[in-house]
């Protein structure tokens, strides 16, 4: 279902087939026998992730969530892979320090606003145009980093990365794990470039 909210996100409720899937029956006959010799390019996706707000608490811990240890993880989705490629920042955890140490002048933020300011990489082969391939997604979890528990999902959501504005800084809304509004939003980056 995040995938499918991905897909239809900013359209009018319907989306073209993939331009690959749409050539006509002759193209397809043609290049069945004189195939093209455009070798895969390979793309670098690299997703700079600054922090999150509002990180809902389930109803099972504190409200005050302090108890959570938050931390993203991002899973690159691509129609021709089996499995997605998995990447994560590190927990967040507030500092020791206090606001009044020399080296820190701030105070923490609550661990339901963490500041990650960590970079994510992804590498892979895209034979489409110069747009890229329509059917690859990135899907987002925020989890917390439980010492003896499995990790609970905080909030998910899924973009489709031919829709992404590149080279500036977006929020991004996270969603229930059935889809329901949250109010949390990840602050991300996006920069995908050809691999020379």
């Amino acid at each position: 279902m995040q995938l499918n909210e991905a897909l239809f996100t900013s359209t009018e409720g319907y989306v073209l087939k993939p331009a690959s899937l749409r050539h006509s029956r002759k193209t397809t006959y043609i290049n069945q026998f004189h195939p093209t010799t455009n070798s895969p390019k390979k793309r670098r996706l690299r997703v700079h992730v600054a922090g999150a707000t509002a990180i809902p608490i389930p109803s099972t811990r504190p409200q005050s969530g302090t108890d959570i240890k938050p931390y993203l993880t991002a899973s690159l989705i691509h129609p021709t892979r089996q499995s997605p490629i998995k990447q994560k920042t590190s927990p967040y955890k507030q500092h020791k320090l206090g606001p009044t140490h020399l080296s820190h002048k701030r105070s923490n933020p609550p661990n339901t606003d963490p500041l990650w300011d960590e970079t994510l990489e992804w590498q892979y082969d895209d034979d489409d145009d110069n747009e890229g391939n329509e059917l690859v997604f990135l899907r987002m979890l925020i989890k917390s980093d439980d010492a003896f528990a499995a990790n609970p999902k905080l909030a998910a959501s899924a973009v489709r990365l031919l829709y992404v504005v590149k080279g500036e800084w977006v929020f991004v809304r996270m969603l229930g794990l059935r889809g329901e509004e949250t109010g949390c939003s990840v602050l991300l980056r996006f920069d995908v470039d050809l691999v020379p």
